[in-house]
């Protein structure tokens, strides 16, 4: 029971995970934290947001629905010790978004994908 219990337990740690991107509440404020990867805010030489959502498939042959993607661009990019933020105008959002990702380039070249929950255009 015990080695099922190691084989299970080192197979979880082995899979990698996206590091996750936060939203505001009113979705118009993205944060990323780049220090727990070694990295400062300040490090970072480019940034793209991008969010992707489900449309119908016109090939009745497919799966019923598949993704589009899209570009988000922020009004305003802040880059700290620790973290990006990023201040977005809801006007430029689409309806929906099943996820967002920001893609983070380091002064090293190196890229690191952040994700975080989509979103339902708040009318409020």
């Amino acid at each position: 029971m015990a080695a099922v219990i190691l084989a299970s337990l080192s197979s979880a740690m082995a899979t990698e995970q996206t590091p996750p991107l936060t939203v505001s509440t009113q979705d118009v404020v993205w944060t990323v934290d780049v220090k727990a990867y070694g990295f400062s805010g300040k490090d970072v030489i480019d940034v793209k947001a991008e969010y992707y959502f489900m449309v119908e498939n016109p090939d009745p042959n497919g799966p019923p629905m598949i993704p589009q993607y899209g570009e988000l661009f922020p009004m305003k990019i802040s880059y700290a010790e620790c973290q990006i933020k990023m201040w977005f105008d809801p006007a430029g959002f689409p309806s929906t978004a099943v996820e967002n990702f920001v893609t983070v380039t380091f002064a090293d070249n190196s890229e690191q994908v952040f994700s975080g929950p989509g979103w339902t255009f708040r009318t409020k």
